[in-house]
């Protein structure tokens, strides 16, 4: 039986921990090591992954280039806006805007609107 290898990212390490645990049992499927980088098959991506500053942060990205931008457009400070990303960017185990936005959108976790306010 051919296996496939799946990625999981979760809110926290007690829930990914837990996901992964169960998914041992699972015939067929492969964990990746995410810390290593490994390419996956599929993703199981928990939906509260990110907080709801975390995704207004990133939604935010979709209609201002840079970190001043957002935190005028937002009401909040360029640090804020600064350790949300850095807080993204573990989640997502990535180390760039451009990929983490896509992966948000690949996983439906943000909306491209037209506006920032629904």
């Amino acid at each position: 039986m051919r296996k496939v290898k799946v990625c999981v990212y979760a809110r926290d390490e007690f829930v990914g921990a837990y996901v992964r645990e169960q998914l041992r049992s699972v015939q067929g499927i492969e964990l990746a090591t995410l810390v290593r980088h490994e390419p996956c098959e599929t993703s199981l991506v928990d939906s509260a992954i990110l907080t709801e500053g975390e995704r207004r942060v990133l939604e935010a990205f979709i209609h201002y280039d840079t970190v001043r931008q957002v935190a005028k457009a937002l009401y909040l400070s360029e640090n804020t806006i600064r350790t949300h990303l850095k807080n993204i960017y573990s989640k997502f185990h990535v180390h760039s805007l451009h990929r983490a936005l896509m992966l948000a959108l690949e996983w439906g976790l943000i909306e491209h609107r037209n506006n920032l306010n629904g």
